[in-house]
């Protein structure tokens, strides 16, 4: 009985044949047909989760940096607008900027960026005779940018200026940085 098992067994495996290439060939077509637009949808998913990434990482930064300027400058005492960073150590002790592309923050001899290097444009506008200081922040990439504008009212400031002042470095002193 267990050799006619395995005879019958042995007759099986031999009259197997294996697959043609012609086979082989339809199977690796149909089978490309099927995943090709598998692998389209998978790629246009990620291309597009990248670019909505990008553009939410600027519109964070822009944010936060804009909450940052406000937060920080409503209790200056004293404030300069200028085109560069200044060390007047002995009027303020700290300033906030741009440069090459991210916002920079100076305190007690020491830096801190505050943004990615996404952001295009950063102004600060104090008109003569206000306590409200105007900023705009542009950031972005390419052709898309994303704009705030806001204005930060200056709640300890002893002095109002004479003159309008502008400038992209904001330099002030803030007390409780002592």
């Amino acid at each position: 009985m267990n050799t006619l098992i395995s005879r019958l067994k042995l007759n099986s495996i031999l009259e197997t044949r294996g697959l043609t290439l012609i086979e082989i060939l339809i199977t690796l077509a149909l089978l490309g047909i099927i995943l090709v637009p598998f692998f389209s949808f998978y790629i246009f998913g990620t291309n597009t989760y990248e670019a909505a990434e990008k553009k939410s990482n600027i519109q964070n930064d822009v944010l936060l940096a804009a909450e940052f300027i406000t937060t920080e400058l409503r209790t200056a005492t004293a404030i300069y607008l200028d085109k560069a960073s200044i060390d007047n150590k002995d009027l303020y002790n700290s300033s906030i900027g741009l440069k090459k592309g991210c916002i920079e923050y100076h305190y007690n001899n020491k830096s801190k960026l505050i943004t990615n290097p996404n952001i295009v444009k950063l102004s600060f506008t104090l008109k003569r005779n206000s306590n409200i200081l105007e900023f705009h922040i542009v950031g972005g990439e390419g052709k898309e940018q994303y704009n705030i504008d806001s204005k930060v009212t200056l709640l300890n400031l002893k002095t109002l200026p004479e003159q309008d002042y502008s400038g992209i470095w904001v330099h002030y002193y803030n007390p409780s940085l002592e």
